[in-house]
């Protein structure tokens, strides 16, 4: 809220108070999106009723469009769709014109609706239909282009596709601010570009480096085929080649495994030990065999490569990863696949890391 994340106490009291609203036999009936979507909802209705501070609500979806729970909102001050990719194909469909459709169910009529003009095509396509269906005016919005002067500084890193992601935030914030601020009040070209300097979102295109040993970690939450290309090639481009360098990796089991590791090793093939770890939430952690696959699949791509399932625990792993760092020169472990492992990394492997001090 404001840039900071919400007080412990505060965060529990919502959902302790969602929790008893529902009662025991509706909580069994519902999942873990679903609790905290209404959590949220609850929390910052009561927030705006007090008159803290929040005139704007930015609402991700989860698994996005027409099924997403975020969608009981039904009047918002616009709407964005960001790159399609293969997502949530079990309740999205198999390909990119469903996944469009679905995506696009977040389109209210006459709500302005925002989109990269890079934007998929044949998704593109299926936008624009459902715009025009809808009578909601759609923006095409134009990548930034990094020209290498330094002239925008975009906080998050990564790579190019953070400049697409960065003009939609831009186009989305211009139309916000131009709604709920006094007519003819403007913000200054300064404060979007001091914005997307300071913005920060950490397991994106994050470099941490370990207080305990000086181990460096590269983090990005990666999970689709689209994205893992892009963390893949900046891991290419950021982490050295002369020194010893592992990956490790967990995706949800209903994700493409073989594209996102196949793209890896294109981009990083000097890499070739790596790791595959539950998640130590047990979230998505699929079943007792899937990362010993992983890690067998891995090992098919040839090349001396070395694919480990580990599966002892966070804190285990943590120990396994200081052997091999002292005793053979293991300096930059690469973490992607899912915001859930580099979740754990930031937790129990990367010493130093504070998560408040992260937003701060």
């Amino acid at each position: 809220m404001n840039g900071k994340l919400l007080a412990k106490t505060t965060f529990e009291e919502h959902v302790m108070e969602t929790y008893r609203l529902l009662g025991p036999e509706r909580m069994s009936t519902i999942g873990f999106f679903q609790f905290m979507t209404l959590m949220t909802f609850r929390l910052f209705s009561r927030t705006t009723v007090t008159k803290e501070d929040i005139d704007v609500l930015i609402l991700e979806t989860g698994i996005g469009g027409r099924l997403d729970f975020t969608n009981a909102l039904d009047r918002p001050l616009c709407t964005a769709i960001t790159r399609l990719d293969y997502d949530h194909m079990d309740l999205l469909g198999s390909t990119i014109t469903s996944i469009a459709g679905e995506k696009a169910g977040i389109t209210k009529p006459g709500v302005q609706m925002f989109t990269s003009s890079s934007q998929v095509p044949e998704g593109l396509v299926v936008i624009r239909d459902v715009c025009q269906k809808l009578n909601s005016p759609l923006q095409l919005v134009p990548p930034f282009v990094d020209k290498g002067d330094g002239s925008l500084k975009v906080g998050i890193g990564g790579g190019a596709h953070q400049f697409e992601n960065a003009a939609l935030a831009w186009a989305m914030a211009d139309y916000v601010f131009r709604a709920v601020k006094p007519q003819g009040e403007t913000v200054p070209r300064q404060v979007f570009e001091a914005g997307l300097e300071l913005c920060r979102f950490p397991g994106r295109a994050q470099i941490e480096k370990s207080a305990g040993n000086g181990m460096v970690f590269y983090l990005d939450g990666a999970h689709t085929p689209y994205s893992m290309e892009c963390a893949s090639r900046w891991l290419s481009q950021t982490v050295p080649g002369n020194e010893k360098a592992a990956l490790v990796f967990h995706c949800s089991p209903d994700r493409d495994a073989a594209t996102m590791l196949q793209l890896f090793r294109e981009m990083n093939p000097e890499i070739k030990l790596a790791f595959f770890v539950p998640p130590s939430t047990g979230i998505n952690a699929g079943s007792k065999t899937y990362h010993d696959e992983l890690a067998a699949l891995w090992n098919t791509f040839g090349d001396g490569r070395q694919g480990v399932c580990f599966r002892s625990g966070p804190i285990e792993f943590k120990k396994h990863l200081a052997r091999l760092h002292s005793e053979e020169g293991l300096k930059h472990v690469c973490v992607t696949g899912s915001f859930y492992i580099v979740g754990d990394a930031l937790k129990y492997w990367v010493d130093g890391w504070n998560v408040d001090e992260a937003f701060s």
